[in-house]
């Protein structure tokens, strides 16, 4: 089995330093001196992830670890982590398989530095000596520029809308920023100034049918389960419904894996309550209530808060620094050639006075507005190129989607990286479940920047894209197959000089597709090549026809006011069923008004015509006022054509007379008995997603189009004066909520 812990924080530990201009990535702490404190915390959670076409909960059949919060350095990059914050493990494991992960987060403590017994110096001083020496020397560049500014007959303003009057002061100022963006090209824009340290345990369940007619029936009996989170939900329902049998002929295999080895024991613990035991036996166990009490007790111990020596040379340059008048100009200044760079990209121009009135702009999220949309009506175009609307320096952010896919899965005996010899970086037996990062320029005030706020109008994000991809391939080979079990073993081609496409290679190429797209480095243009031209054409209109996406329950039929009931007489080949009045509205979207009918399933073919078929043989291939007949194939029968209408979403045969609605998951809530089982898990289900998206919006809908740092510098603040925890603005990324009582 494949670990299901891919942690995308792993190596993590507090003073890395985050470069956000080509992704998320963490490097290696600048901490020398430990001036950081511990503080104890204990907490647990323990939930279920992985595969199941019998339950609806959070987390399921979307991947193991969702990611909270986002960083970068602006409302582009920001967004783009939003998108990206995933680590996925949802891909099907073969035709017969299906695997569950039963996985416990435990928090030990949360480490943090110390600002608040700190002062710019102390905290410089505490820096290894690569990092101090040039953040030393864009101070001395900005104290020049400051002295300068003394000297001059116009305040700094005036000067640099004047250059050509001041070249000996404009110098200076170019030299700081040369400098300042120097120290952001080596340091990062930021650093992890907290760490929540904890552990992960999980126990991972395969569950493999012996006889693979048996592991795809859609329709039939089964129960499909709306769970709440709190729900408990044993291993029969998950495999095969609510109401299945207990003696299904399935082969189970259990496997624990931790990382932290603070749950190693735990985690073996739990696992061994089911290593050997056969599906009859586990059939009616709730695998998370078994769990044992996942708390870590002990908290990490660190060594004590060091107060650093300041250095006499360092404490001059920093004493030079009297108040911070004409810092927000700088902080301009240093936006102006990041907004002239941008600018130049597309071959215009910028004057200062023109990026000043744009300063002042309510910031433009309609980028969001549109992904927020297009990931609700599940219209992302997976196959469409991104638009490059950043600088070459700006242009992808990856995020922790690039650091998750670059990590090393961990093994089951996987620790956190020893990063250092210092106790107080390598917390044994834990790994980073969350970190607040802080950017430097609201740490250090000379590293003066601005940060700009708009996400707007665009093109598909290449790491939304990804996302859509994977959950389009696991439907579409689940689809294939349902299909193959229901009989439409192969699909005739309307030439027929072109041999029929088997039903099971096509889902086999979707399943290895995903398989694919969720490698390191994966290439999501090429995996789509590598699926032939037969899957290709079939993923080419299910991307086109977007709302497809939506049959999270399959499709419910109305013809009239009647929808599929009853079964009626049949034979292997050829089976009825009758044709019964149905209370679905669709202007009231009552979707739970097909609970007690039959729901469908699509089929494109590689011709791309779609075709009905289920609920448990063959394809639609006759329908009459009171009955609808489904047949296997075979050179007589000839299946209907469902055409596709985009605005209202739905498919129609037979002149519009025959209409199909996607049913959404939200149908089988509550104590509804719905039968069959879930054929579509995509983006839209995701609630992480869609809440780090409004999140982020709420909070860049509150700013101008630039923001600087400069505003988040008190009025009197003096180079002696200590840090004000709360003054120094963070952004969180985890695995786990954060916890907002601390720093």
């Amino acid at each position: 089995m494949a670990s299901p812990i891919n942690n995308p924080l792993h190596g993590v530990t507090l003073g890395s330093v985050v470069h956000s201009s080509v992704g998320t990535v963490f490097k290696g702490s600048v901490l020398n001196i430990n001036v950081s404190k511990m503080v104890e915390q204990e907490g647990s959670d323990v939930y279920m992830s992985g595969q199941s076409s019998y339950v609806y909960k959070d987390r399921m059949n979307e991947g193991s670890f969702g990611v909270s919060g986002s960083y970068g350095v602006s409302g582009i990059s920001q967004f783009k982590s939003s998108l990206a914050a995933y680590a996925g493990n949802a891909v099907a494991q073969s035709s017969k398989s299906i695997t569950v992960d039963y996985s416990a987060t435990s928090v030990a403590g949360v480490q943090y530095i110390d600002f608040e017994n700190l002062n710019v110096g102390s905290f410089l001083e505490s820096l290894n000596d690569s990092t101090k020496s040039v953040c030393s020397d864009v101070l001395t560049a900005y104290n020049n520029v400051i002295e300068a500014a003394g000297n001059l007959d116009v305040d700094i303003l005036s000067a640099l809308k004047h250059p050509s009057d001041y070249q000996d002061f404009i110098e200076l100022v170019n030299i700081w920023v040369a400098q300042s963006n120097d120290f952001s090209r080596l340091h990062g824009d930021g650093i992890v100034v907290g760490v929540t340290w904890g552990a992960i345990g999980c126990v991972q369940m395969n569950m493999t049918a012996q006889d693979k007619a048996n592991s795809w029936q859609y329709g039939g009996e089964a129960n499909f389960s709306y769970a709440n989170p709190a729900a408990s939900i044993n291993v029969k329902t998950t495999y095969a419904g609510s109401n299945s049998s207990n003696d299904a002929k399935v082969d189970v295999d259990c496997k624990s894996f931790w990382a932290g080895s603070k749950l190693e024991e735990l985690t073996n613990k739990w696992c061994g309550e089911f290593i050997g035991k056969s599906y009859q036996a586990l059939a009616d166990v709730d695998v998370v209530t078994k769990a044992p009490s996942m708390t870590i007790k002990d908290t990490p111990k660190i060594p004590d808060f060091v107060k650093p020596l300041e250095n006499p040379t360092l404490i001059e340059k920093v004493g030079k620094i009297k108040d911070l008048e004409g810092l927000e100009v700088l902080a301009k200044a240093q936006a102006y050639e990041q907004a002239k760079a941008k600018a130049k990209a597309k071959d215009k121009t910028l004057t200062l006075t023109e990026f000043l009135n744009q300063t002042d702009e309510p910031s433009n999220t309609s980028g969001i507005s549109k992904t927020i949309r297009n990931i609700k009506g599940n219209n992302v175009n997976t196959l469409a190129s991104e638009e490059k609307i950043e600088s070459k320096r700006d242009v992808e952010h990856h995020s922790l989607q690039e650091l998750s896919r670059s990590a090393s899965v961990l093994s089951a005996t996987a620790d956190s990286v020893d990063t250092s010899s210092s106790g107080f970086l390598n917390i044994q037996g834990c790994v980073p479940l969350g970190v607040w990062i802080a950017n430097w320029a609201d740490i250090f005030p000379w590293l003066a920047r601005g940060f700009y706020n708009n996400v707007e109008d665009f093109k598909e994000i290449e790491s939304l894209q990804l996302r859509v991809m994977v959950q389009d391939f696991l439907t579409l080979s689940k689809i294939y197959y349902i299909a193959e079990s229901c009989g439409i073993t192969e699909i005739a081609r309307k030439d027929t000089s072109k041999p029929s496409i088997k039903s099971g290679y096509l889902a086999d190429a979707f399943a290895n597709g995903a398989a694919k797209l969720q490698k390191p480095n994966a290439d999501m243009h090429e995996v789509y090549k590598e699926l032939g031209k037969d899957a290709g054409a079939i993923y080419s209109l299910w991307n086109e026809v977007g709302f497809l996406r939506n049959c999270e329950l399959g499709l419910g039929l109305i013809k009239g006011d009647k929808s599929v009931s009853e079964k009626l007489t049949g034979t292997s080949e050829r089976q009825s069923y009758s044709l019964v009045s149905c209370p679905f509205d669709f202007e009231s979207a009552n979707y739970h008004a097909f609970s007690d009918f039959y729901s469908l399933l699509p089929l494109i073919t590689p011709d791309q015509d779609i075709w009905i078929f289920g609920p448990e043989q063959g394809g639609l291939s006759s329908i009459y006022d009171n009955e609808v007949v489904f047949s296997k194939p075979n050179e007589k029968i000839k299946y209907l054509s469902f055409d596709y209408d985009k605005t209202l979403k739905v498919l129609s045969a037979q002149d519009g007379k025959v209409t199909c609605y996607p049913i959404p998951f939200s149908a089988a809530e509550g104590d509804i008995e719905w039968k069959g089982m879930s054929v579509s898990s995509n983006v839209s289900s995701q609630k992480g997603l869609l809440k780090n998206l409004t999140d982020l919006q709420e909070s860049l809908n509150g700013l101008n189009a630039w923001s600087f740092s400069s505003s988040n510098w008190p009025t009197d603040w003096t180079p002696n004066k200590p840090y004000n925890q709360q003054d120094i603005p963070k952004h969180y990324i985890g695995l786990i909520d954060e916890i907002d009582t601390i720093i």
